[in-house]
């Protein structure tokens, strides 16, 4: 299988193999309908290999996604508008300008309509993230989840004005950046709007000797309100934060926070 498309008026490539056409045409599934394809545009490959249980169908599917990005950017002709929630990127942008990045999943059929996720991974490198942040450069990314009801795992190292720190711990599940699943309710009795999933906010921000905590939810992720955090901090000297924060900030040695500062928006 090859063929050359246009998305969003942009050139994609599709390669691949499948079983034999014949296993389309059979009313009775076989043993299993092999399918490997790769997707290539910009520079970025994503491939799927697994099978299909039921072909004819397509239905019983089990895939493991691979894929390969040198930068994120150049796929945002690719993406549809408004893929992030709004504000949490700089006005014109669309995606984060991650270089070197890697990604893999297993998705499998559900049964229930949406596909089940698995084994989720995001690894990205050095990046100038100064677009979004004056001064931001990432070095190393790394999100970890083994499902979507469970929390993402996140560790990042990076510099800000050539200040490295850390951020650690873990956020979500992400079935909370989701939009809610199609429902089957009559078109007579519409289905009430489901209210939003609170995002939960575990993580440790790490510069220099000064550890911050930070803890609580988001009520409305995808809106980016409903804002409630305690916040926990031990910090050596409040002035060596200046270049991470970027701005001018006194000298305080062994500045410490011993109990949760509640901050809620």
């Amino acid at each position: 299988l090859s063929a050359d498309l246009l998305w969003r008026n942009q050139p994609v490539q599709l390669s691949g193999q499948t079983g034999p056409m014949g296993a389309i045409l059979s009313p009775t599934p076989g043993k299993g309908w092999p399918v490997t394809l790769t997707l290539a545009a910009e520079g970025a490959k994503l491939s799927a290999q697994g099978s299909f249980a039921d072909p004819r169908r397509m239905a019983g599917y089990h895939f493991t996604l691979t894929g390969q990005i040198p930068a994120a950017e150049a796929l945002a002709p690719l993406l549809p508008p408004k893929l992030l929630p709004e504000g949490l990127l700089p006005p014109g942008r669309q995606i984060p300008p991650l270089h070197q990045v890697s990604l893999a999943a297993t998705v499998v059929d559900s049964g229930k309509g949406r596909p089940a996720f698995s084994n989720l991974s995001l690894q990205a490198g050095n990046s100038d993230l100064g677009a979004l942040l004056p001064g931001l450069q990432l070095n190393s990314l790394s999100l970890t989840a083994p499902a979507l009801d469970q929390p993402l795992s996140l560790n990042l190292l990076g510099q800000r004005h050539g200040f490295a720190f850390t951020l650690a711990g873990s956020v979500g599940p992400l079935t909370a950046l989701l939009p809610p699943a199609p429902t089957t309710a009559p078109a007579a009795a519409p289905a009430a709007a489901q209210p939003p999933i609170p995002l939960p906010v575990d993580l440790r921000l790490t510069a220099g000797s000064s550890d911050i905590d930070v803890q609580g939810s988001i009520a409305d992720p995808l809106a980016l309100h409903g804002l409630s955090l305690s916040i926990t901090a031990e910090i050596a000297r409040l002035d060596a934060l200046s270049p991470l924060l970027g701005v001018a900030l006194p000298l305080r040695h062994c500045w410490e926070w011993p109990h949760a500062s509640a901050v809620r928006a």
